[in-house]
């Protein structure tokens, strides 16, 4: 199965010493939501409001779900693996897109490493093949300062860090007017080839473990695995050589809390690159409104997990 990463929501944030706290605000609410995921584009909108009588400025950060558990099946398309905003993130106030400042942690055990990655000149991303190339021109000293601080096997050169980036901003909410603020980028995304998902599986059998976590995790049931992923994508020689792709689209909701009160109005999306994609996620309530597209609306919503999307596809190999 392949791990891919979308971000989170909008959060005010402390800086201190060892990293980022996330702080909570009852001065800020967020009156809306809306947010579309597809494994190409995420974009969010958010309406901002200040509930006081004076101007007020906090410290905004955006940040990404961890990128970590780097293996030889799982094969990620990072947008810009050699920049530091390697998704391409970008933020628009009131129609003005305005700066941000990337800040970027490598952790083991909850402690950063970020400086010594910067010192060797290793690309801070685990799951790069820049990153695992670095490591291998590195000296044997050097070597041994990566892995006595945790930061690599003791057999190999795969990186045992996990990559923690935020975007972070000073945003001003002006007294007496909302402001609307949308963030875009590309997610960090990735394939993950195997079997078609069997609505009989028999969740007992060891070979069935990956379908057991899709099912459970993403909350892909029978009707679900019952559509024809090859006739969906327009496959109906049985005979054909097929394959099935997979990916998976993290969202950060629970971030959303940090604001005063629920989000007054909030709405997702989630859609498949084609509608020959099937899509899936637990969230009580969703509605799909085809195979490839769901949608999700509420009032005063309070967000108590954050966001898994399953998308799965077939695909026809080529005649040998």
């Amino acid at each position: 199965m392949m791990a891919g990463q979308s971000a989170a929501n909008d959060s005010s944030v402390m800086l201190r010493m060892g990293g980022l706290e996330f702080a909570e605000t009852d001065r800020v609410a967020m009156v809306s939501e809306e947010l579309y995921l597809s494994p190409d584009e995420v974009r969010v909108t958010y309406v901002m409001r200040n509930l006081t009588d004076a101007p007020v400025t906090l410290t905004v950060g955006f940040p990404l779900p961890p990128l970590a558990d780097f293996s030889d099946d799982f094969n990620p398309t990072i947008p810009l693996p050699d920049q530091t905003n390697f998704v391409g993130f970008t933020t628009h106030v009131d129609g003005q897109q305005v700066e941000l400042t990337p800040h970027v942690e490598a952790l083991v055990d909850g402690e950063d490493h970020a400086d010594l990655l910067t010192e060797l000149g290793i690309p801070p991303i685990p799951v790069y093949w820049a990153t695992i190339d670095a490591l291998e021109a590195l000296p044997v000293e050097d070597v041994a300062r990566l892995q006595a601080a945790g930061m690599l096997d003791w057999e190999g050169f795969f990186p045992q860090w996990e990559l923690r980036a935020t975007f972070l901003r000073e945003q001003t909410f002006p007294v007496g007017r909302d402001i609307t603020i949308e963030h875009r980028y590309t997610p960090v995304a990735g394939v993950s080839l195997g079997p078609p998902l069997d609505p009989g599986f028999d969740r007992t059998a060891p070979e069935a473990d990956w379908q057991v976590a899709v099912s459970d995790r993403y909350c892909w049931d029978e009707a679900m695995a019952a559509r024809d992923a090859r006739l969906a994508q327009g496959i109906p020689d049985i005979e054909a050589e097929v394959t099935y792709i997979s990916s998976e689209i993290p969202y950060i909701l629970t971030t959303g809390r940090n604001w005063a009160g629920p989000i007054g109005r909030f709405s997702l999306v989630v859609e498949g690159e084609s509608d020959a994609d099937m899509v899936s996620l637990c969230l009580p309530g969703v509605r799909y409104v085809s195979q490839s597209r769901a949608e999700f609306e509420a009032d005063n919503f309070v967000p108590d997990d954050d966001l898994e999307v399953y998308v799965y596809r077939a695909v026809q190999l080529p005649a040998e």
